[in-house]
Order: C-alpha cells, then structure tokens, then sequence
C-alpha cells in the first residue's frame, strides 16, 4: 500500500505535469533582431507535437481543445519521466546525455555516452535522490533537449523566487532553470537565416514572443553515422541497396582523411538519360574535353574539383538509375541512399544537396517537390517539368533553387510551353513564389548569339531561400564557357557559380569530438 501511495504522490507532484483538462491557446510573434516580423518560422509545441508557420505579420497561433496531461513515459525514439524513473526508449544508437541539477543552478549528476544502443534505457531518479527536493532534468539525444522538473516526496511544488546576488553566466543559469522548472512544454522555432530558438512554455494558455537571432549559416549538425569507423555501412566506389525490392547501384565518393568526426556536406548527383553513376563519379568526356585535362577534373559535376580548390572537402553520391532513366521508385531510393548516409557516415543533416543536368536535373525538381524538409537546396542544369514524375506538381514549401539553361535548348528549352507553364521559365517562376521572393514580370536572360551568360537573382525571398537562374548563348550543355566555346569542363562558369550558390549555407564548424559539443 505504502509503495502504491508513494508513486501516486509522485505522479501528482511531477512538475509541469496535470492530469487535470487543459485547453491550448499559445499564440504570440516571431521577431528578428531589430523588431521585425520573421514569416514563414516554424513554431512547433514540442510535446504535443503541434505546430504553425507565422505570416507576414510573423504571428502564429496554437490551438486545440481538451487535452489530459498526464505522467509521460518514453515512447520509441523519445524520453519520458513517470514514477521517478527517467525512461529513455532509443529506436537507433544516439548520443545521450543526462543532466540533474538544483534549482540554484548547481550540477549534481551528469552522464554521458557517445554512442548508446537502441533499445530502452532508464534512470531511478527517486532511489538516487531520496532527499526532499525540486531537481531540473535535461536529457539531450543529439540535437534534441528535452527538460523535465522533477519533485522528490516531501518537496514543496512551487519554486521559490530566486536571490538576485549573482552576475553574469550564473544569474542567466539560474533564470533559465526556473524556466525549466515551471515549464509546462518546449516551443521550437525554426526559421531561415536564424538560429534556432527554444523556449520553455510555462501555460497552455498565453501569449508568447520570440525574437531571433540572425545565422542562418548553422554550425553543422552531425548525424548518427558521426563517430563510426568508416566502412561499416557504406563504402568508397560502389555499393548496392535493396530499395522497394529492386537491388540499386551507387557510388560515394569519401574525402580523402575522412575524419569521423566531422560533419560533411552531402550531393547527390543524378546523371542524364542514358547516363550512369560512372559518367558522373569520373566525369563524362562529352562536358570535360581531354584539352581541358580530362573528365577527372569534371567529377560530379565539376563541384569535387570545387570542393578541392576550396580545401572544403564534401560527400558525394553518385545514384544509377534503372535503365539510364529516372521516375517515382527513385523517391524511396533517394530516401533510403540518405537514410545509410546519415547512419553510417559523418554528415551535416542541415546541408544535403541536390545537382543534375537534363533529366538528371528532372528528377532533382520532382524530389524537390515533396522533400524541402530534408534537402537544403538544389542546383539544376536544363531542367523541365513535364515527363517526369511530379508527386507536387506545385510544391508550396521554399527551397533554394538554381537553374542553368542554354536559350538554343531544344530538348529542354527555357520556355517549352506557356500554356501549359513548361520549361525552366516556369519552374523558376514558381519556386521564387513558394519562396516568397518578388517574382518578376519577366526574368532578365542573354541572347542568342551573345557568346556569354546572364544571371538573375530574384529579390526579396525570405532569408535563406533564394532563387537564381542563369541563361547562356549555347544548345542542351552542362559546362559551357563563354565566347561561345561550348563544355569546357572545370574551367566552366556553371561549377563556380553552383559552387557560390551551395556553400552560402555553409559555416565551417569544429569537429564533433565530445557530446558537449552536440549541445546548444
């Protein structure tokens, strides 16, 4: 009886924990800076997994009817405290780390593992802490943190007002414990060009601001596949992946003095019709000419020889599609191919790129449809949107995009056809709409016959979604010149430019070489 009493005191005295009904009325603005709405942020409820994107006034609003709030425990993949024990339920290995502090700040008990297994793991807080007490818990899963206030029996539930006799680092550790131990909820805002905000939620009911802080160029986030050996899951030159199946080839391509530890920028690179991942990996003759040194120097779309110039090493994929050709079972591909990245080798999971030319660039706009969440941005040369598989056929979520079209194009021309919005014309059209930019009445291009090449970056996109189109004098190419000298490989303006246009997302960040530093 006494036991039963005892987890029935704790249930009734977890912080920010009820199992009295609530209703959710969370509202509020999202704010950079200097005082100005931030559209198009993602403000996500982080516990009951609730969310709305601000306007152009920067508002949201988050709302739902009766709720029961009652003592949480992990469910897969998540973290949960219920009858003084912190459960921890991993679907895949992850970093962990668990935190135990008082409510003056002060650090009573820290574990942490580079790599835990998947599987259940759990903490007696109440046996390791029988002392009457408040503790403030922080359990992290990589990037994920998530708080928790904890009442020991025989503690008083409310936290009292905190001494102000402290400066600095201390004063700000104490303020953000309080938060902590009052919380009710995490809110998680997420918008680009910023960095991201979380803020503990002290009701359901309440007005709550953000203001941001401009970065947009992140520090790297590292995926699981950081800290294993490489070799484990995937491999340098060819490797094979049962994908809805149907055995499918590819190529990665890992820098040389990999470090484990370092989160890298991951392409992936579609060839053309006809096309194979050995015409990319190794650079095909036809767009990098012997004069020109050889196709070695046009490897994956000349962006290897770019990254080796910038002494910027990347990850790079290579995929083969069935036949030569691209269509909807390359979706679950491209799914699976990043999946095995991510787990097996060290990646940056907020810069994974996409590149192709003609219908490699197709298929690179039908995943950009229906997978902004995941790709970061995409660089296309002579893209179209008809013949190819469109899961969204109009895609309203942003995503970075350039385009490369020669005016003398033929099969995949600028404008194919203006009733039906075909063409490279259109897609840009529409992606400086899904991005917010102005989208002009006509988008400025070179001429035929002009021997050179125009660009044209749309105006006003929101921060971190940008849209560019570049227009050369030349037919159906993927490395054009100017002076009207055709593909010259590397020594092509397209590289350079796809270059500048990816790595404006990039920060170099330090290595991952402790737990600490997946933290914020």
């Amino acid at each position: 009886m006494g036991g039963v009493f005892r987890h029935w005191l704790i249930y009734v005295l977890l912080a920010g924990i009820s199992v009295q009904a609530q209703t959710i009325n969370l509202h509020g603005t999202v704010t950079n800076g200097g005082g100005q709405p931030v559209a198009g942020a993602t403000v996500t409820l982080v516990g009951q997994k609730l969310k709305d994107t601000t306007g152009v006034d920067g508002t949201y609003s988050i709302a739902k009817g009766v709720i029961a709030i009652a003592p949480r425990a992990a469910r897969a993949g998540q973290v949960g405290l219920s009858g003084g024990v912190l459960e921890v339920d991993l679907i895949e290995p992850s970093p962990m780390q668990i935190e135990i502090f008082d409510i003056k700040s002060n650090l009573l008990k820290r574990e942490a593992f580079t790599r835990r297994e998947a599987g259940a793991h759990r903490w007696d807080i109440a046996n390791a802490f029988p002392a009457a007490q408040l503790l403030i818990i922080r359990a992290t899963l990589g990037k994920e943190v998530s708080w928790f206030r904890y009442t020991s029996v025989g503690s008083p539930n409310a936290v009292a007002p905190l001494k102000g006799s402290g400066e600095g680092n201390a004063v700000r550790a104490n303020a953000l414990l309080a938060k902590a131990a009052a919380a009710v909820d995490t809110l998680q805002v997420d918008a680009a060009g910023y960095q991201s905000q979380s803020v503990p939620v002290t009701a359901f009911d309440m007005k709550l601001d953000v203001s941001l802080t401009a970065g947009g160029k992140n520090a790297p986030g590292p995926s699981l596949g950081c800290g294993k050996a490489m070799g484990t899951g995937l491999k340098q030159g060819h490797n094979k992946i049962t994908s809805s199946g149907t055995q499918r080839d590819f190529i990665v391509d890992i820098p040389t003095g990999y470090k484990q530890d370092h989160p890298y920028r991951l392409f992936f690179c579609f060839h053309w019709i006809g096309g194979n991942d050995d015409s990319i990996a190794g650079g095909q003759v036809e767009f990098a000419p012997a004069s020109d040194g050889g196709p070695a120097n046009y490897a994956f779309y000349g962006l290897k020889p770019q990254a080796t110039k910038a002494n910027d090493p990347a990850i790079f994929i290579a995929p083969q599609g069935i036949g030569g050709s691209w269509g909807q079972p390359d979706h679950p591909f491209f799914d699976d191919m990043l999946a095995l990245a991510k787990a097996n080798l060290c990646v940056d999971i907020t810069r994974v790129f996409m590149t192709g030319f003609s219908f490699g660039a197709m298929i690179t706009y039908s995943l950009s449809t229906d997978h902004q969440k995941v790709v970061r941005a995409a660089v296309v040369m002579a893209p179209a949107n008809y013949n190819i598989y469109l899961p969204n056929p109009i895609p309203r979520d942003p995503i970075p995009w350039m385009s490369t079209t020669g005016m003398s194009d033929g099969t995949c021309p600028w404008d194919h056809d203006a009733n039906a919005q075909q063409g490279a014309k259109y897609i840009a059209l529409q992606r400086g709409a899904d991005n917010g930019c102005v989208v002009p009445t006509a988008i400025p291009t070179t001429t035929v016959g002009s021997k050179t090449h125009v660009c044209y970056d749309f105006a006003g996109c929101k921060p971190g979604y940008p849209v560019k189109t570049c227009t050369f004098d030349g037919p159906h190419e993927a490395s054009v010149g100017d002076g009207g000298t055709g593909n010259v490989g590397k020594d092509s303006w397209i590289p350079v430019e796809a270059w500048k246009f990816f790595t404006q997302f990039y920060r170099k960040g330090r290595a991952v070489r402790s737990l600490g530093s997946l933290l914020p």
